[in-house]
């Protein structure tokens, strides 16, 4: 019946051009197409519902770090302890990924400042909290960890009693050349006075510590183990996936003009010889950088900053300090941290009419900080890549704490008792 109606449409429509034309062949022909849109229609269904039903029914846990009044620990203490979140397991088979939406862990580091008192916390799944525990322990003897409400639960966007200002980091370069570590500022060796330290996370803890008791700072580090993750194109039409490793000897071969396959030099067509060219300072710290960089274990990397004051003491001088604090990780030959998305895309009046871009966006970027979202669904993007070496360098426990007021700290050091002591 269905079939003579529309032969019948078509029929009184045969003269009125390609249009009708091409309705109909998609009609004559759906028996092949109409069962593959629907497939791939509900399969992609089938898996946002069960990554959303995973997703909900996992549970984490925030956990705040104190500090001791001194801590001499070199931000390699922090590199062995953010080994353990290098968690690759989860998701290896089809099955788990794409049939029970299991995905592989992925945790929150966050500097937190309210009115200028700061705090270091890490989000994770419960079932990682005695393993990130132990791990902080065995480097950080003198802190204590905690479980703790989340903070950032507390916060409702409210447009007439608050004004926040936020974005998230990109890399300036390629991912395949790092940042400058704490290597590079010499805090990789034991035994120097803290005089003579420069320590390159100062800068933000400082920052944090300077803003007024009405305002809030958050820094958020979403970290998730790196595997094959980088899509790049494979022919005309097709893409495939590598990592980040493969990505940076590709490019150290590029910078040393090298034959990907036997190392060697490429000839030069004028000389019929292979030269070994002369590399500027800059490229050969490049190298140096990218081959040190790629020995140590990879971590998928989204960082957004924000910060939140009332409308009668919000200082847009905190939004300058705040792109500043880091600064100190670019290197001119490396890479380095630039803003991008949320309220950094305004430059001119006339782009948010009435405030009705940033007034939305306020609300999006604290929901987004709020679920740790940056790998999956609602809010995804694309990672950057930092080895374990520079996250550490971004994240990590500063000596000298005792010279910073604005830390909570441990006022005593806890011990054992005697062991001579009467039963």
């Amino acid at each position: 019946m269905f079939h003579q109606m529309f032969s019948i449409f078509i029929a009184s429509y045969s003269g009125h051009g390609l249009g009708i034309k091409v309705i109909h062949q998609l009609y004559v022909f759906s028996p092949l197409w109409a069962p593959i849109a629907f497939g791939w229609f509900f399969w992609e269904m089938w898996r946002e519902y069960t990554l959303t039903y995973f997703l909900a029914h996992w549970k984490h846990t925030l956990l705040e770090i104190k500090l001791p009044q001194e801590i001499f620990k070199t931000p390699l203490a922090m590199e062995l302890a953010l080994i353990v979140m290098h968690q690759t397991s989860g998701e290896s088979t089809f099955v788990d990924r794409y049939w029970l939406g299991k995905r592989r862990a992925w945790f929150s580091l966050e500097m937190v400042s309210f009115g200028g008192e700061v705090h270091f916390f890490i989000w994770t799944r419960s079932a990682f909290k005695s393993l990130i525990e132990n791990a902080i322990y065995s480097q950080y003897p003198g802190v204590e960890v905690h479980e703790v409400p989340d903070y950032a639960e507390l916060v409702r966007y409210d447009k007439n009693s608050m004004v926040v200002w936020g974005c998230e980091w990109d890399l300036t370069k390629p991912q395949v050349y790092p940042i400058k570590t704490y290597v590079d500022y010499g805090l990789d060796k034991e035994g120097v006075k803290e005089e003579f330290k420069s320590d390159p996370i100062t800068p933000m803890v400082e920052f944090l510590g300077s803003v007024h008791a009405k305002g809030q700072l958050w820094v958020q580090i979403l970290i998730q183990s790196h595997k094959n993750d980088i899509s790049v194109p494979s022919g005309r039409f097709f893409n495939k996936k590598t990592n980040w490793s493969s990505l940076a000897e590709a490019e150290v071969n590029r910078l040393l003009n090298r034959d990907p396959k036997t190392k060697a030099y490429i000839q030069d067509p004028a000389s019929l010889v292979a030269v070994r060219p002369q590399y500027s300072k800059f490229e050969l710290e490049a190298v140096e950088a990218i081959q040190r960089s790629i020995a140590k274990p990879a971590f998928n990397v989204g960082i957004r900053s924000m910060y939140i004051a009332p409308p009668d003491d919000f200082q847009p001088v905190n939004v300058v300090g705040m792109l500043s604090a880091w600064k100190q990780y670019s290197s001119v030959s490396l890479n380095g941290f630039r803003p991008v998305r949320w309220h950094s895309i305004f430059d001119y009046p006339w782009q948010d009419f009435l405030n009705i871009r940033h007034n939305k966006f306020s609300h999006q970027i604290i929901e987004y900080y709020k679920r740790r979202s940056y790998f999956h669904r609602p809010y995804r993007q694309k990672p950057g890549i930092l080895n374990v070496e520079e996250l550490a360098t971004i994240f990590h426990f500063p000596g000298g704490v005792l010279s910073t007021p604005s830390f909570r700290k441990i006022m005593s050091k806890k011990s054992e008792p005697p062991a001579d002591l009467p039963i």
